[in-house]
């Protein structure tokens, strides 16, 4: 039986990584990466999913609500933490999973998620499951626990592909232009590293001035600047 082979198409490497192994393993051709669009991502998070996607071969659908984490933030009057983030169920869960209803059959689709090797994710996976229940997910990095991320990166680039520029900073991933409310308290770490790199004043006031305005603010509430 042909399974329609789904993959939640992040723009972050282990999702690339993922959708690489599926079309290795299966082909494009029934292959579909989904790619829920949060309206805030860096410009080179964009470049990523439109180059890789099209280096793969298969067919690339960009699903959105159509507001930002801060717009939904406002509208929910909750502001996202390490406990409780509503963006990523209003603009990642949610339209992929309307996508999903309108698109496919449970009983011949197959998910796939870009979770690592690490016990962190090994300990996520069972929630992903039930929360996609009907439809199996596969998770096809937890069988190569020796891979880390760096790894992941640079199998992108000997491929000729450049991976989000996040990563080049040392930042653990790429989504949210380089935030995510899930990090809870260690969204100040990430600020604080952002300071030890441009830890001049030049290139500090240059960094802050191109984030987005919401970016900028949660900046200055950190004591980034």
């Amino acid at each position: 039986m042909r399974r329609t082979r789904v993959v939640q198409f992040s723009g972050g490497i282990t999702s690339w990584a993922t959708a690489r192994r599926v079309a290795d393993r299966h082909g494009v051709a029934d292959l579909v990466l989904l790619f829920a669009d949060t309206q805030i991502e860096d410009a080179d998070l964009y470049a990523f999913v439109t180059s890789s996607a099209a280096q793969l071969g298969a067919p690339l659908v960009r699903v959105a609500d159509g507001r930002t984490p801060w717009q939904v933030f406002e509208d929910k009057r909750r502001l996202g933490n390490s406990l409780l983030a509503p963006c990523s169920s209003v603009l990642k869960i949610l339209p992929c999973r309307r996508w999903l209803t309108t698109n496919t059959d449970p009983a011949r689709t197959v998910l796939y998620v870009g979770l690592d090797g690490s016990p962190r994710d090994r300990r996520r996976a069972p929630a992903i499951e039930r929360g996609w229940d009907p439809r199996p997910v596969e998770f096809p990095l937890l069988n190569e626990p020796e891979v880390s991320k760096a790894d992941l990166i640079d199998e992108a680039r000997a491929l000729g592909l450049r991976p989000p520029h996040a990563y080049e900073l040392g930042f653990d991933h790429a989504n949210f232009n380089w935030t995510s409310p899930h990090a809870g308290w260690q969204q100040r770490v990430r600020y604080e590293h952002l300071r030890r790199i441009f830890s001049d004043t030049a290139s500090t006031s240059m960094l802050f001035n191109i984030l987005p305005r919401e970016i900028q603010l949660a900046c200055q509430m950190s004591g980034f600047r």
